[in-house]
Order: C-alpha cells, then sequence, then structure tokens
C-alpha cells in the first residue's frame, strides 16, 4: 500500500517535470539566433504571406527582417488583400498576391493563411516559427545565383538590366520591385494603433520573356514613396511547379 502510495505521488511529479523540460527546451530552440547560410553555399528565398489587417503577422513580419540583407538569403513579403475586408486596407495589398498564394496552396496541399512562409518555392509553415525557419536556413539549398540586376532611379522610375544567359528554357523569370523598409501606421482593425516596420515589400511583379537573353524592364515607383525609400530588384526563376531555381538580388536606389 505504500508502494503504491508514493506512485500516486512520484509519478504525476516527474510527468510534470518532463513537460515542463520539454516546453523549456523547445522556447530555448526557438529563441536561438537565426541561422545565416555560408557565403558559399546556394541562395535560400523566404517567401512571407502577410498582412497589415492580421495580428498574428507582426511576429513573422519582424523574423523577416533579421534576415532582410543577409547573404544568400533572398526575403521577399507578399501583402495578401483578403484581410482588406475587416476594417483596414493593406497600403501593400494585392490581389495578385493572394493569387500567387493560393497557387501555392494548391501546389502543396496547403491552406491559405497568414503569415505563412515558402521556403525557395516547395515547403510551407507558419511564418513566425523561427525553430522551422532555422531547420531549412540549415538545410541544402539548390537554388543557384542569377546574374544582378544593374538598376537606375531616374524620377519616378527604376530602369532595370537584366541578363538571363544561365536560364533553363522552360523556367518562368520574373523581375519583382521590392521596398527596402517602411514603417506603417495602422489606425482600424486587429493590429489599430501600431506602427509596424515592414522590410522587403513586393510592389511589383512581372513576367520576363527569356527567349531574349538580355533586356530591360522600367518599373513605376509609387507616387506616395518618400524621396529617402529605396528599391531593389529580385529576378526570380521558378519551374512548373514553382519550385524556386534562380535568383539574384540589385543593390538598392
Amino acid at each position: 500500500m505504500k508502494h503504491r502510495f508514493l506512485l500516486k505521488k512520484i509519478v504525476p511529479t516527474c510527468c510534470l517535470t518532463l513537460a515542463m523540460s520539454i516546453l523549456v527546451f523547445q522556447h530555448n530552440q526557438n529563441e536561438k539566433e537565426l541561422t545565416i547560410p555560408a557565403a558559399n553555399q546556394n541562395s535560400i528565398v523566404i517567401e512571407l504571406f502577410t498582412s497589415q489587417g492580421c495580428s498574428s503577422c507582426p511576429p513573422a513580419d519582424a523574423l523577416v527582417a533579421g534576415l532582410k540583407n543577409k547573404d544568400n538569403v533572398v526575403v521577399l513579403s507578399y501583402h495578401v488583400d483578403y484581410w482588406d475586408r475587416l476594417g483596414w486596407k493593406d497600403t501593400f495589398s494585392s490581389p495578385e498576391h493572394s493569387d500567387y498564394q493560393r497557387r501555392y496552396s494548391k501546389q502543396l496541399h496547403a491552406k491559405t493563411y497568414t503569415p505563412q512562409i515558402v521556403v525557395n518555392g516547395n515547403r510551407e509553415f507558419v511564418g513566425s516559427n523561427k525553430r522551422e525557419l532555422n531547420v531549412h536556413l540549415k538545410s541544402h539549398s539548390t537554388v543557384t545565383h542569377l546574374e544582378s540586376a544593374v538598376v537606375k532611379r531616374l524620377g519616378n522610375s527604376i530602369k532595370a538590366h537584366y541578363k538571363l544567359e544561365t536560364i533553363a528554357p522552360d523556367a518562368q523569370v520574373y523581375a519583382i520591385l521590392v521596398l527596402d523598409e517602411e514603417n506603417v501606421t495602422i489606425q482600424r482593425g486587429e493590429n489599430s494603433n501600431k506602427k509596424i516596420d515592414y522590410h522587403n515589400v513586393v510592389l511589383s511583379k512581372v513576367p520576363l520573356d527569356i527567349t531574349h537573353k538580355t533586356g530591360m524592364h522600367s518599373f513605376q515607383i509609387p507616387l506616395s514613396a518618400s524621396p529617402n525609400q529605396t528599391f531593389k530588384v529580385v529576378l526570380l526563376a521558378q519551374d512548373k511547379n514553382m519550385t524556386v531555381k534562380a535568383v539574384s538580388v540589385s543593390k538598392s536606389c
């Protein structure tokens, strides 16, 4: 009887201690610094689907901000529009971004939600999950380097000169105009009265004709842009399954 009494006391205590240890371990793992790929490694493309109207998104926005200027990591933040009807219209939202995310959902057999990260076009997970992001940052990437576009800012336009000499004939290549950073004051919705920094925001994305190995595309800068805001152009190549095959990032201008 005495042994049974002790077991009733000890077993629950041990189980509670084990559960707490697991939670502490998971917390510590999630708090580790993000892994930065070595300079000689292939690129890793991090595509974040987010919204200013989503209260769960700011941690994901902050997470990718820590990677935005790292070698061999390309961050692209797509602001979707399906949150706009809930009280606040995202200043960067686009139906094209939502459609692009839905294509991923279909291809990856995943739900459509925010915040969502897609890595290299073939893996997805919750965008605020630092531990999961670290797993992918440590994994081998097959995304090769494209030659970066040469960009020049002229008034309200940015001209991007590019070369696509190493692109496979069945690839789809996009030129993407990206805003480096902007702080937004959100006045309504789930993030009402918050000021949030957004990084590497996708403003425009256009397909390129790869039958021409060199070319130029002119992007229009939003009229609301201030003179001190900077932009860059990302070249992104994907196969028919949306897997990213190659990428490059221009200098900011």
